[in-house]
């Protein structure tokens, strides 16, 4: 959250200069979490080369002296550890994974999930069967498509307004938590950026943070709908802080293809 708000300061400055913290922040927010590199894309049509290179240079000099102080480990992580996570969570898909990757996995095939009630100690299985299967490539490729296809609009949308930087900053970040699988409701403490940003844009675009953040709410009481929706309805209720996400980034597109109303920062 402070990586994303200090790259919205940053790019919100119209002149492009170097910012330390925002560096830092920023580099800190990848050796974390790695999806973060993402959002480097917002930096490119707004042309902060000084920004993306400075950025990009700490970023691989910090992962470099971890290298040099621990080649085995880091070998391992890049070889094994992160490739055979990845693949773990794409082949068995967590009932609490707001990407859209995850959602794709639970309402495209039948699955089973263990999951905590109201006993955190007590364990619930819940199998939702549905008449369709879809193979996990096709989930990966339409993920893609759907990304690929939602950033494409995003940079459209940006260039065809006043091209606020900071809005696209904020809009990349939403679109980092589509792609990869374990994506867990936790990261969606992202949006609130976008919806500060979109606060500021006037009454009608408030009006839709806030149904985002009813959403991003809803989304808390994930367990719950699995446990008392049937299928397919509860597949689709485990996907409500995806909608919230898609509404904030569709939201963040249409403000950014307008004009700043006077007055508005």
């Amino acid at each position: 959250l402070l990586a994303a708000l200090l790259g919205g300061r940053a790019l919100a400055d119209r002149a492009p200069r170097s910012n330390p913290l925002f560096f830092a922040s920023w580099t800190v927010a990848v050796a974390a979490k790695l999806f973060p590199l993402l959002w480097i894309g917002a930096l490119i049509p707004t042309r902060r080369w000084r920004q993306v290179i400075g950025a990009v240079a700490l970023c691989f000099a910090c992962f470099g002296i971890v290298a040099l102080l621990a080649p085995g480990a880091t070998l391992d992580y890049w070889t094994h550890v992160l490739p055979g996570q990845a693949a773990g969570y794409a082949a068995e898909v967590s009932i609490d994974d707001q990407s859209l990757a995850g959602f794709l996995g639970r309402v495209g095939r039948t699955g089973t999930y263990t999951l905590p009630g109201l006993d955190v100690e007590a364990r619930h299985e819940v199998v939702w069967e549905l008449p369709w299967e879809l193979p996990a490539e096709l989930v990966g490729w339409v993920t893609a498509v759907i990304v690929g296809a939602l950033l494409a609009w995003l940079w459209r949308c940006w260039r065809r307004g006043d091209r606020p930087p900071d809005g696209l900053w904020f809009a990349m970040a939403l679109l980092s938590l589509l792609p990869f699988p374990h994506m867990e409701r936790y990261n969606h403490v992202l949006a609130l950026p976008a919806m500060a940003w979109l606060w500021s844009r006037g009454l009608p675009h408030r009006r839709v943070a806030i149904a985002a953040y009813a959403l991003l709410a809803l989304s808390r009481l994930n367990h719950l709908w699995a446990l008392v929706l049937p299928s397919p309805w509860g597949p689709v209720a485990t996907g409500l802080g995806l909608f919230g996400v898609l509404v904030l980034l569709v939201a963040v597109g249409h403000a950014m293809s307008g004009r700043a109303q006077p007055g508005m920062s």
